[in-house]
């Protein structure tokens, strides 16, 4: 079964500096987004937040958003927009 960060992690590897996320003036590479977002997803786990969980997020719209939602999905959360 491919789960959601295989295929974050072929895009990586395919697709490596290529712009994955254009918001506004920032850019992330499709690299860049995988690491951004483990990153996020690591620190979601040491709090305690895993699998099934529901995470509430207060954030504007931005790239910071994006990754939010990326690492939520990446530990198998559920990201909750308020």
């Amino acid at each position: 079964m491919t789960t959601f960060h295989d295929l974050l992690r072929q895009a990586a590897d395919s697709h490596g500096n290529r712009t994955a996320i254009l918001f506004e003036d920032e850019g992330l590479s499709f690299e860049d987004v995988l690491l951004r977002a483990e990153s996020v997803a690591a620190r979601l786990t040491a709090l305690g937040i895993g699998p099934d969980d529901h995470i509430a997020v207060i954030m504007d719209n931005s790239v910071e958003c994006i990754l939010a939602w990326l690492a939520s999905s990446l530990i198998g959360g559920t990201e909750i927009p308020i």
